[in-house]
């Protein structure tokens, strides 16, 4: 969908010819932020659609998940050629599964990198399910390390919860309750 070079919204300029990821409706291009500093320049995650199947709803769980840890930064969001959805956010790094297929002696982490990973991942899912969300596709291809000093993290590494095009919004007990308390609230105002 995306060619070296070409430039999206305007503003982030594709770096190579090939998708740095891909799943079954999108692909992911790095591509430089052309308004970041020359000198430190910022490269960042353009999500792009072949045709719109999530990007709407994952556009809305990232916003509403902004700040949430090990929940990549949001950072723009579009249709490239009027036909093609796209989001701009933060760049993660390698995933778990590119990692431990290419970089991990007999393809195994160390007891100490497997508590550090399930530490991160439990964190960014409990704060992601205490602001009504659920991730509904958790696997090692969706969460990535990011870059050190790329903010937090131990030995600036960070992980990030990717991939929430998948992300359903879910209501608690006491959020229905206090839904159905202010409908009758408002029915009983209309009856008067």
């Amino acid at each position: 969908v995306l060619k070296d070079g070409e430039v999206v919204s305007s503003r982030y300029r594709v770096a190579g010819n090939k998708p740095i990821g891909a799943g079954q409706f999108a692909e992911v291009f790095r591509a430089l932020d052309r308004a970041s500093d020359s000198r430190t320049p910022t490269f960042v995650a353009i999500k792009i659609e072949r045709e719109e199947k999530t990007t709407a709803r994952e556009v809305r769980a990232l916003q509403d998940l902004q700040g949430c840890p090990g929940v990549c930064r949001l950072l723009g969001q579009g249709s490239h050629k009027n036909q093609h959805p796209f989001i701009v956010m933060q760049l993660g790094g390698e995933n778990l599964a590119e990692i431990r297929h290419t970089r991990v002696a007999e393809r195994r982490h160390s007891k100490s990198t497997i508590a550090w990973i399930g530490v991160r991942v439990l964190d960014t899912l409990r704060a992601i399910h205490a602001r009504g969300y659920v991730h509904r596709d958790v696997k090692p291809s969706n969460i990535t390390v990011a870059p050190r000093g790329s903010g937090g993290g131990s030995g600036g590494r960070e992980l990030l919860l990717i991939g929430l095009g998948l992300a359903k919004k879910f209501e608690t007990k006491e959020a229905r309750e206090a839904s159905a308390s202010l409908k009758d609230e408002r029915e009983e105002g209309e009856a008067t």
